[in-house]
C-alpha cells in the first residue's frame, strides 16, 4: 500500500469486526485500534463507567488516527460505527486529508445470527463481551441504527457465512 488508507470494520455485536480486522491488520502490517481498547484504558485509568469513557475513547482514537494519517500511515481502525458522531469524526479526517483512501466497511447479518455470536461469545470470551449495555435487549437500537445507516462511502458485507468466507471479501477490496 502505498498511499495511506483509512481502513474501518464496522457493524453490529457479533458481527466479527475484531477477528477480521486483527487478521486483516497483520496480514496487511496496518496500524491497528480496537475502540473497546480506548474505552477499557479510560475504564481503568480513571474508574469511570463504560458510558462515561466511550465517547472520550472516539475522540482519542480519532485523534490518533489523524496523526497516524497525516505522517503518510495507514490505520484500520475496529469499532461498531453505530452513532453519528463517529461519522462525523470521519467526515473531518476525509476534509483533512482528502488523498487518504477511506473505506468504511460494515459487516452485517441477521439479528439473530448476531444474537446468536454473542451468546457463543459470553462462553468462549468472556472478556471480549463489552455490548454497551447490561444485556442485549439495552442495544438492540444500535443495529437498527447501523442497518439504516445510508452513505454512499459505506461498503457493506454480508458476513453471516463462516469467518473464511467474510474474510476474503474484505480482503479482495484490500488488493
Amino acid at each position: 500500500m502505498d498511499q495511506a488508507r483509512l481502513i474501518i470494520i464496522g457493524g453490529f455485536a457479533g458481527a466479527g469486526k475484531t477477528t477480521m480486522a486483527r487478521r486483516l491488520a497483520k496480514e496487511f502490517n496496518l496500524t491497528f485500534f480496537c475502540s473497546d481498547d480506548f474505552s477499557e484504558a479510560i475504564i481503568k485509568t480513571t474508574g469511570k463507567s463504560f458510558h462515561e469513557s466511550a465517547m472520550l475513547g472516539v475522540d482519542i482514537y480519532w485523534f490518533l488516527i489523524a496523526k497516524h494519517l497525516s505522517s503518510g500511515i495507514s490505520v484500520l481502525l475496529d469499532t461498531n460505527m453505530h452513532h453519528s458522531y463517529s461519522w462525523g469524526k470521519l467526515d473531518e479526517v476525509k476534509r483533512k486529508f482528502p488523498e487518504v483512501q477511506t473505506l468504511p466497511i460494515i459487516l452485517e447479518g441477521p439479528l439473530e445470527t448476531h444474537k446468536q455470536r454473542i451468546e457463543e461469545r459470553k462462553v468462549a470470551e468472556p472478556e471480549h463481551l463489552n455490548l454497551g449495555g447490561e444485556k442485549f435487549e439495552d442495544v438492540v437500537f444500535k443495529y437498527d441504527l447501523i442497518q439504516k445507516l445510508d452513505r454512499p462511502d459505506i461498503i457493506k458485507i454480508d458476513a453471516t457465512g463462516s469467518k473464511e468466507e467474510t474474510y476474503k471479501r474484505i480482503e479482495a477490496l484490500l488488493k
